[in-house]
């Protein structure tokens, strides 16, 4: 696959390899890309849990979303090993 990614973003991934941040341009998309699935699956439990929040017509406090939350992500994390 071959994404044009623009001069900005080029740069930094230039950077970020010279830098020895990371060992190569593959490993810096591949990072990024990491933390878009992490975050997509944060945003999908919390969604889940506030729709089943609002099925069962039970509300919870901030705190018992987060802690389901990041329940449900340490489980993922789990299972992606």
């Amino acid at each position: 696959m071959d994404v044009p990614v623009g001069p900005h973003w080029e740069s930094f991934v230039e950077a970020s390899v010279a830098e020895g941040r990371y060992a190569s341009a593959v490993d810096v998309v591949n990072e990024g890309l990491r933390l878009v699935e992490e975050r997509d699956a944060k945003i999908k439990a919390l969604r889940e849990t506030l729709q089943a929040s609002i099925a069962e017509d039970v509300w919870y406090s901030a705190d018992d979303v987060f802690l389901s939350v990041q329940e449900d992500l340490d489980a993922w994390e789990r299972e992606r090993g």
